[in-house]
C-alpha cells in the first residue's frame, strides 16, 4: 500500500527529475563547491568570446554546477535566494549614488539607512 501511495505522489513530478535531484543532494557541499570553482574557471577562459559555442557550453555547465551546489547545501530555492540577494544589493548600493564607486555599503548609510549587513533580516519592499 505504501508503494502505491509513493507512486501516485511521484507521478505528479517527473521521476527523472526526482532521481536527478536525489543524486545531486547526495553530493557533499565541499565537492560541489570545488566543482563550481572549476566550472567558473572554464567559463572565464571563454569569456572573451561570449557568442562562441565553447562559452555557451561552459555557461550551461556553470549553471548546472550552481544548481548542484544549491541542492547539496540545501538552499530551499535558488531563484528566490538570488532575487533576495539582488534586492539586498539594490538597497545597499543605490545606482544613483554608487555607480563607478567601490565603497562599502556603510559609506552610503545616510542615503540607504542600511547600517549593517541585513541579509538575515526581513526586508520591507522597495
Amino acid at each position: 500500500s505504501s508503494s502505491s501511495s509513493s507512486s501516485s505522489s511521484s507521478s505528479s513530478s517527473s521521476p527523472r527529475f526526482s532521481s536527478l535531484v536525489s543524486g545531486l543532494t547526495a553530493v557533499p557541499p565541499r565537492d560541489s563547491i570545488f566543482s563550481l570553482l572549476t566550472s567558473l574557471s572554464l567559463l572565464t577562459s571563454h569569456a572573451s568570446s561570449p557568442h562562441s559555442p565553447d562559452f555557451k557550453s561552459s555557461l550551461r555547465g556553470f549553471y548546472s554546477t550552481l544548481l548542484t551546489v544549491s541542492l547539496s547545501c540545501r538552499v530551499p530555492s535558488l531563484s528566490s535566494s538570488i532575487l533576495r540577494k539582488v534586492d539586498l544589493n539594490t538597497r545597499k548600493y543605490p545606482v544613483e549614488r554608487c555607480r563607478g564607486k567601490s565603497g562599502k555599503y556603510t559609506d552610503y548609510t545616510d542615503t540607504t539607512g542600511v547600517t549593517r549587513d541585513v541579509s538575515s533580516q526581513s526586508l520591507p519592499p522597495l
